[in-house]
């Protein structure tokens, strides 16, 4: 009796955690296909994806593996109350295959990251040339450079090469300034604080310069797949006469 009571409790226990860790993989799902989404509509303004394969590929892989993550977590939640061992395996499986699918996704951009940082470079050279002639650039290009602090693509310089300069010659982007004495923001002048660094080098190098942020991510998801899979397969060998409601 109390080795069946203490039985039911382990499994209980097994249930409760696997809910946990299935509720957190959804909402890692929902913040990463969020982000796809988001980049979807606004990175195409500062990421120029033409004839980039290899960065094409990754990003599609990692939006399949985090909707598939999203609607396998979905759908396990409303089932995990009463459900087979054939069922939990197909779980343990899909959820496996989602995390080798993202971490080919992630090895792929670090193998193809000049590739990507190319990528970023041209995209941001292509809203600088259409800076005041196509609204959503205009948009995109303040945003960047008032909200990361920078100014051009390598230095502020670049904005002399472009359409939008032949008709403000030595006069800059207002959101390539902190603050402006005249409300004109020009480079090396006493009445403007204006940004120095690139926006590529900006982006990219806040990027490159958290490796272990990266890591560490890399291993708590690694962590809560792993954990996720062995209490689905614990579970499974328990057996459908002993995985029953929750109490």
């Amino acid at each position: 009796m109390c080795s069946a009571s203490t039985r039911s409790f382990g499994v209980f226990c097994m249930k409760l955690l696997l809910l946990i860790v299935n509720t957190l993989l959804g909402m890692y799902s929902i913040v990463l296909v969020g982000g796809w989404v988001w980049s979807t509509v606004w990175m195409q303004l500062y990421i120029s994806l033409e004839q980039r394969i290899g960065v094409m590929i990754p990003v599609l892989l990692m939006a399949i593996s985090m909707t598939t993550l999203l609607l396998v977590s979905v759908v396990s939640c409303c089932l995990y109350r009463n459900i087979k061992p054939i069922l939990l395996y197909s779980y343990c499986v899909l959820l496996g295959c989602v995390y080798l699918v993202q971490l080919v996704s992630v090895i792929l951009i670090y193998t193809f990251r000049h590739e990507v940082s190319a990528s970023l470079s041209e995209g941001i050279i292509h809203s600088m040339s259409e800076y005041g002639r196509v609204p959503e650039r205009t948009q995109a290009m303040d945003f960047l450079q008032s909200q990361a602090g920078c100014c051009g693509n390598y230095e502020p310089k670049d904005w002399e090469h472009t359409v939008w300069s032949k008709g403000h010659q030595g006069v800059l982007p207002h959101s390539c300034c902190r603050t402006t004495v005249h409300a004109v923001c020009k480079l090396n002048s006493d009445h403007a604080d204006t940004y120095k660094i690139g926006c590529h080098e900006m982006v990219w190098g806040t990027i490159a310069g958290y490796p272990a942020n990266i890591v560490s991510g890399i291993l708590v998801v690694s962590l809560l797949h792993g954990s996720a899979i062995l209490l689905g397969v614990g579970l499974a060998k328990l057996g459908s006469h002993q995985y029953k409601h929750l109490p």
